[in-house]
């Protein structure tokens, strides 16, 4: 082979193989397969968490008052305010001067000119 044709098979090769090298790292330490993210059932690194350490990065990660956004309501279209109930005032928001559409649950848009919670 020549020169150039080395090169090229190093230039492939090489980042090949460190990218094996650091899967096997990163599923050895963690437990979870690098490109799926899913759990090891078997081999090396299989048994690195624990079952209780499991259940807390599961309950943390589906706790719906960690990941989830409260449900905004349509009527404010430009903010996000939560649904009604409970009933919310102006002072109890962090906005003002924003667009009224619809229904206002919150009565945010006492004058019914559009504009919600006016400064």
């Amino acid at each position: 082979m020549n020169d150039k044709g080395t090169k090229i098979a190093a230039m492939i090769v090489v980042p090949f193989v460190l990218f094996i090298a650091i899967g096997m790292v990163y599923e050895s330490s963690t437990g979870l397969n690098m490109i799926t993210g899913e759990r090891k059932t078997s081999g090396v690194g299989a048994d690195k968490w624990g079952e209780e350490e499991l259940s807390k990065i599961t309950q943390s990660t589906t706790n719906p008052s960690i990941t989830s956004k409260p449900s905004c309501d349509e009527s404010y279209p430009s903010v996000c305010i939560p649904q009604y109930p409970p009933d919310l005032d102006c002072d109890e928001i962090a906005y003002s001067n924003f667009i009224v559409r619809g229904s206002d649950p919150h009565g945010f848009d006492r004058d019914g000119d559009g504009i919600g919670c006016e400064k």
